[in-house]
């Protein structure tokens, strides 16, 4: 494996970057699951069992990392875990303390929901700065950010002017070809690849360099598999305004909560395979929005 000189990631850098990583990942997931059930109270409460043990294993993750010290020399690293921290504990904390069912009014919602966006987009801004411009987390979010800017054009649509429509449908197209040709360079270049062997050799652990080795070659694998399913997204939106049919393309554009959801998948593999280079074992954990096992293909696939 190869070796490099820039300075190491110790143990407890590595544990608080996983703990970080954690705590929003099993907040998102719980967050995700009460906010497309709040409807289905039969449902939540199925699992209120479930949803109260995830809310109180976020706070002993939370007590966990606020005694961890990083042990952290680089300055922008160090930053960068303090505003990860900051971001992980903050979006655990919103979903413990949401009602397990919801019987706010919907402004008060909508005021929450709108708040949420503002903390996340700001978070992101600020932490994306921070990222190696090879960091398959920064290729990851620019790509986000640009096909938000492109999806967002879709409400400009009218259905009673189709030569309104052809611009704007010429426009999306111009913009979603060039952001798939952006990401088949990245794949191609793979300086994505070259980034996580370093990190990942950077990495103190007694783990054997045979396990380090396919440990990158894993997560170069699931960071791969990430950016191509981006890019089939794309391609079906792009059939769909060829037949210049505005329900499919409605369609096709919502698809892009499966995209998410596997890119969700991804990161909690990406983070287990992390996670066996610390002295921890991996405890298993109880997924809430894990798909139909009919669905479970469209998302994984």
């Amino acid at each position: 494996m190869k070796k490099i000189k820039n300075s190491k990631i110790t143990k407890n850098h590595l544990l608080a970057s996983l703990i970080q990583s954690l705590i929003y990942w099993m907040s998102f997931d719980l967050d995700l699951f009460l906010t497309a059930n709040e409807k289905d109270s039969k449902k939540v409460i199925k699992k209120i069992g479930e949803i109260c043990q995830r809310k109180n294993t976020l706070r002993k993750l939370i007590n966990i990392l606020s005694n961890i010290d990083p042990d952290v020399e680089c300055c922008s690293e160090k930053e960068k875990l303090s505003i990860y921290s900051n971001f992980s504990i903050e979006s655990a904390r919103r979903v413990i303390n949401k009602p397990i069912l919801d019987m706010q009014n919907n402004e008060i919602k909508e005021t929450l929901i709108n708040e949420e966006q503002e903390f996340e987009e700001k978070f992101m801004t600020s932490y994306s700065k921070l990222l190696d411009k090879n960091d398959p987390g920064y290729i990851s979010i620019n790509i986000s950010n640009k096909l938000v800017e492109i999806l967002n054009q879709f409400i400009f649509l009218d259905s009673e002017d189709e030569v309104y429509n052809i611009e704007i449908y010429a426009k999306i197209k111009k913009q979603i070809k060039a952001l798939i040709a952006s990401i088949q360079l990245d794949l191609a270049n793979e300086y994505y690849a070259g980034f996580l062997l370093e990190e990942i050799s950077r990495i103190e652990s007694e783990s054997t360099e045979d396990y380090k080795s396919q440990l990158v070659e894993d997560v170069i694998l699931q960071w791969s598999d990430m950016f191509k399913k981006i890019i089939y997204y794309c391609d079906n939106i792009l059939i769909a305004i060829e037949k210049e049919n505005l329900e499919e393309i409605y369609e096709k554009a919502l698809e892009l909560e499966w995209v998410n959801l596997s890119m969700m998948y991804s990161s909690f593999y990406i983070m287990r395979g992390y996670f066996h280079l610390t002295d921890y074992d991996w405890v298993p954990i109880n997924i809430f929005n894990v798909p139909d096992e009919n669905n479970w293909e469209e998302v994984i696939s």
